[in-house]
């Protein structure tokens, strides 16, 4: 069952619109710029994603610009410096001078102590 209040508000309503055409007009036109601001391809969601977009890939690129410069010191600590080629001869390939005698310490896995 329809109230009658209900309605009176829907007549109203339609009332309204048909005596204030100017009105309803620039209400309605209101609205849609509103919305196509807001929900648009240039609106301000949009905007807001490339902003958070943006500072992600700022953040990104302060990070390889730092790692960029630890890379940059050693290169430059390899050119310059003996030490540091004989260094990484030894850790990485395992090499020594000559007449060094290199012993290798195995562990024992299968110690049950």
């Amino acid at each position: 069952m329809i109230r009658k209040n209900d309605d009176n508000i829907f007549i109203s309503v339609l009332r309204f619109i048909k005596y204030n055409k100017l009105i309803t007009l620039f209400i309605s036109v209101g609205l849609f710029m509103i919305i196509y601001i807001i929900f648009s391809d240039k609106g301000i969601l949009t905007k807001m994603k490339f902003q958070k977009d943006k500072q992600s890939i700022d953040k990104q690129v302060t990070e390889k610009k730092q790692e960029q410069d630890s890379l940059r010191k050693v290169i430059d600590s390899l050119t310059n410096s003996n030490d540091m080629i004989e260094k990484i001869a030894r850790e990485r390939y395992f090499m020594s001078k000559e007449g060094e005698i290199i012993y290798k310490v195995e562990q024992d896995t299968n110690d049950t102590k």
